[in-house]
């Protein structure tokens, strides 16, 4: 039976499209029911044209394609990781919660937008460019990608992109997954620090050792250099007071001089020779040398080095000198 509804709109005699349930003798059948009013020269409605199309076999794709996306909304949802997907123009049609909470940026707003438009300049082009990899290559591509978080930390992850393409091979979207690996670079990184100051130890013996880290701005000593500089651990932060309160007057901007060209510098290593005055104001002669860690950019990041006290071995050559001098006028050469 029509509906009320239905039945007022073909008297109407408008063009009527509904679908409807009917049953059958194998079950119940989807189909799609349309009234098309015939109309005489006065465009008076003197008939109907009805048709009835059995669309069930579509009604059923349908179905088991909206639980198909269902179930892969769930999946990514619950991915230990940033997922997303972008057209070939680089605007974004899907993105998991990980991925817009790290992103911080919501669905709505994301959506039909380009990595340009959301992230900084530098950000915004490593992305664009793994991504046109991918369709240039039709291929996918593992990288390691940086991004600042919410911590205001730069986190890096290692991002796997890849092509969708269609049913004739045509490449329509571009996949990404992304997994934060920034504590275990962390953790690595220590370890490389803590086996790179165990060497210099091994290779220094009886000598100071320091670890100046460049990005986080603070610096390491060994218990031997505090001895030599006559301070004790707790009184002071040596990268708050090293320059101008141990490196003497004479010394300080030569030294300072030659350990930032040494940074700059690809390959270089660091060696001099300076005066310190100690905390009680005695003066030493100290020989230092220093080697750079740089990352992969080679951008330096790191200065091991290490401090041997050499007075001994300069007041002798001063007693030397001296001795010279003297041997000189006596003999008149």
């Amino acid at each position: 039976r029509m509906r009320p509804e239905i039945l007022a709109k073909v008297i109407r005699g408008e063009t009527v499209e509904f679908e409807d349930e009917v049953p059958y003798l194998t079950g119940v059948r989807h189909v799609r029911v349309s009234y098309v009013p015939e109309r005489d020269v006065k465009n008076k409605v003197v008939g109907w044209i009805a048709s009835i199309v059995d669309i069930s076999e579509r009604k059923r794709a349908d179905e088991a394609l909206r639980k198909s996306e269902e179930q892969f909304s769930r999946f990514m949802q619950y991915l230990p990781g940033l997922a997303w997907i972008k057209d070939i123009d680089g605007h974004y049609v899907y993105a998991n919660a990980a991925a817009t909470k790290t992103f911080r940026v919501p669905r709505e707003k994301l959506y039909g937008r380009t990595d340009e438009e959301i992230f900084p300049a530098e950000t915004a082009k490593q992305f664009k460019t793994n991504d046109a990899r991918v369709l240039d290559e039709k291929k996918g591509l593992q990288a390691i990608e940086t991004l600042e978080h919410k911590d205001g930390v730069l986190h890096h992850s290692i991002v796997n992109k890849f092509p969708i393409s269609d049913g004739e091979g045509h490449t329509i979207l571009i996949g990404g997954m992304a997994i934060d690996i920034t504590d275990r670079m962390r953790a690595e990184a220590a370890l490389r620090e803590s086996e790179q100051r165990r060497k210099l130890a091994q290779e220094a013996g009886d000598v100071g050792i320091f670890d100046w880290d460049i990005v986080a701005g603070r610096t390491y000593w060994s218990e031997t250099m505090w001895k030599f500089y006559g301070e004790e651990r707790t009184d002071i932060n040596p990268d708050e007071t090293f320059w101008s309160a141990h490196i003497h007057d004479l010394d300080r901007e030569r030294v300072k001089t030659n350990l930032r060209r040494v940074v700059k510098s690809q390959g270089m290593e660091f060696r001099d020779e300076f005066r310190i005055v100690r905390s009680d104001g005695t003066i030493r002669w100290i020989e230092a040398r220093a080697r750079v860690s740089r990352d992969e950019s080679g951008k330096a990041t790191r200065v091991f080095g290490v401090n041997l006290d050499i007075t001994s071995r300069k007041e002798a050559e001063e007693k030397l000198r001296v001795n010279d001098n003297q041997l000189r006028l006596m003999t008149g050469s």
